[in-house]
Parts: C-alpha cells; structure tokens; sequence
C-alpha cells in the first residue's frame, strides 16, 4: 500500500519538477508526502491497531467501524501531526535525490523532458 502511495506522488508530481530548483524540488516532494500521509493515516491506524491486537482474523471493516463507533474519527488521525513533521524533509530529501540521480544516469531523457516541458524561445 505505501508503494502506491510513493508511486502515484512520483507520477503526479514528476512533470512540473522536472526542471525545478533544489529547493522547489524538495518543497513539491514534502508536500507530495504530506499529501499522502494526510490520505493514507486513516489506514495506517487501523492496520496498527489490528497488529496490536495480534489477531490474524481482524478485519479492516470491523476494526475501522469499533474505531469510529468508540473514538470518533479524530482517532483516525491521532499521531498525524509528527508523522507529518517527519514526513515533509524525508519526501523532500527522496524528491531531490531521485531528480538528480535520474539526471545522472539518464541524461537522454533528463534533457528530452526539459525540453519538452521548458522550450528554447
């Protein structure tokens, strides 16, 4: 399920970036990570709680249903402002190391992109 998440930041984010700086990079890829956990917290909390439990037969439904009828939904998202906080520099830092890597082993397309998406005038 994160490689999804990971997946889909890269391809959203991938064509506007391409030619951004350092530091518009790691800004596009803090806020794609925060994007994603902001959608993929509600999840994560119920699938910690099934490992807390140590069932083998809970099911996601049943376990997000006693969240919701118990806690309310704000349980679902309780822990999410740290898991943001680290989220922001980590994607970020992920961002810019995956553009420049790709610029070095790739430079073909590297240009081919920036070229496309930046032409000569």
């Amino acid at each position: 399920m994160p490689v999804l998440g990971v997946a889909s930041s890269f391809v959203c984010c991938h064509s506007c970036i391409v030619v951004a700086g350092v530091w518009r990079l790691a800004l596009a890829g803090g806020l794609a990570g925060c994007c994603y956990w902001g959608a993929m917290f509600p999840t994560d909390v119920v699938k910690s709680r099934i490992q807390v439990r140590g069932e083998l037969s809970g099911s996601f439904w049943i376990t997000l249903a006693g969240i919701l009828r118990s806690e309310g939904i704000f349980a679902l998202y309780n822990g999410l402002l740290p898991t943001l906080i680290r989220s922001f520099p980590a994607n970020g830092a992920l961002f810019v190391t995956y553009e420049y890597t790709r610029q070095l082993f790739m430079p073909q397309t590297y240009e081919y992109t920036r070229q496309l998406f930046m032409p000569q005038t």
